[in-house]
């Protein structure tokens, strides 16, 4: 059995330590979730290549305004506030949530970075988050977060649909490269980035 391309007997070896990231499964009712992600798809002219492979292939594609929270989404984010505080230490009482849309084709990935080293106003940055969407079924393989803790330890997320995964901003992440099922925007690996501050 692997997780992300990642061997489970490895990965038990390398993650002997409780793991340094809360991940939500079912974020939002379903309905809000398919609506999010019919607006990204709807929404495919905002989005612009971001970095350049060796080969000059974008890594990525972000859009380029922040989208504003749905009422949904800041609800649960408040439900989940105290969970998040008692984990990561961080007093997150008048919090701000941006969300910026993502789009991962196919050789698309992202290379080992934390988004508190990342410039501009990131260091204000309370918790880093990310929130998965796709279509189903999923037309993509690959484009697993990992997360290194300070020890060393590796931790792959699946982008599952409809889940969230948060995370304090210093922490070194990656995303695995993707392979998409097709050229259409649809089939991509979609996320939010969920930055607090």
């Amino acid at each position: 059995m692997s997780v992300g391309g990642w061997p489970a007997t490895w990965l038990r070896r390398l993650t002997a330590h409780a793991p340094p990231y809360r991940r939500i499964a079912d974020f939002l009712p379903p309905p809000s979730a398919d609506r999010l992600l019919a607006e990204l798809i709807h929404r495919q002219d905002e989005f612009r290549a971001r970095g350049r492979s060796p080969a000059g292939e974008p890594r990525f594609y972000r859009m380029l305004t922040p989208l504003e929270p749905p009422s949904e989404f800041a609800r649960r984010f408040e439900q989940m506030a105290p969970l998040l505080e008692r984990q990561f230490g961080a007093s997150l009482v008048g919090a701000r949530i941006e969300l910026r849309g993502q789009a991962y084709g196919d050789g698309c990935s992202f290379g080992k970075h934390s988004d508190a080293d990342a410039g501009g106003p990131n260091w204000q940055r309370r918790l880093s988050g990310i929130y998965y969407l796709h279509t189903r079924p999923r037309r993509f393989t690959g484009g697993a977060l990992v997360l290194f803790d300070r020890r060393g330890g590796m931790y792959p997320v699946e982008p599952d649909h409809n889940s969230a995964v948060f995370f304090p901003g210093s922490l070194v992440h990656e995303v695995l490269p993707v392979s998409c099922a097709s050229p259409a925007f649809a089939d991509c690996r979609f996320a939010l980035n969920v930055w607090i501050s």
